[in-house]
């Protein structure tokens, strides 16, 4: 295997001891979710996952391993449109040896007492891994949890609704109490001074 570190600068592996490497595992084994999964679409069998990974999907004490995306992150669990969005992505990555930035998208995840699912947003960058010039083996996926994100962004969108239909009710009701007012003035049989 081989990695690009810089401008014409690469460094050749075998996986084995490339994931027992103490630089990669100091790299690898960092707070960001990250996770490696063999380029073989469409199974996209998993190689192996850093703690941050395990945590932020709730997998934390579970061994997957060498099995595939699909068999760990069931697509029809995981709500709207994600896994389609995810295995386009996996598969774009692969095939064409590039980089893959992905918007966010909903992909549901276990509940950490593993009973139903949980709403998770997610935003990946996908990262080819292999020898120059020829198919990628391997794709690390960094994992970035935008949930709160995306949760905060909707419940400011719903108060932004909320304050929207207050003002316009409080608009309407000074117009309407206005209209009143301009009526009894007009229409008054003795003359009426404001002070």
């Amino acid at each position: 295997m081989v990695i690009k570190i810089g401008p014409n600068i690469y460094l050749y592996f075998s996986m084995e001891k490339f994931l027992n490497d103490l630089l990669f595992q100091a790299i690898f084994n960092s707070p960001v979710p990250r996770i490696i999964v063999k380029a073989d679409a469409p199974v996209f069998t998993i190689v192996t996952s850093n703690d941050a990974h395990k945590l932020t999907t709730n997998l934390v004490g579970r061994e997957i391993d060498g099995k595939s995306v699909w068999e760990i992150f069931d697509p029809n669990e995981a709500g709207g449109d994600g896994g389609t969005l995810l295995l386009d992505a996996l598969t774009d990555a692969q095939n064409n040896n590039a980089t893959v930035l992905m918007p966010p998208f909903r992909y549901d995840m276990t509940s950490l007492s593993g009973e139903g699912m949980t709403e998770m947003w997610w935003q990946l960058e996908i990262v080819p891994i292999g020898r120059q010039g020829a198919a990628p083996e391997y794709l690390l996926t960094t994992t970035n949890n935008i949930t709160d994100q995306v949760l905060r962004e909707r419940e400011k969108e719903t108060n932004q609704k909320i304050l929207e239909n207050l003002i316009d009710q409080r608009t309407r009701k000074l117009a309407s109490s206005e209209k009143k007012f301009r009526n009894l003035v007009e229409h008054s049989p003795v003359a009426m001074a404001l002070l």
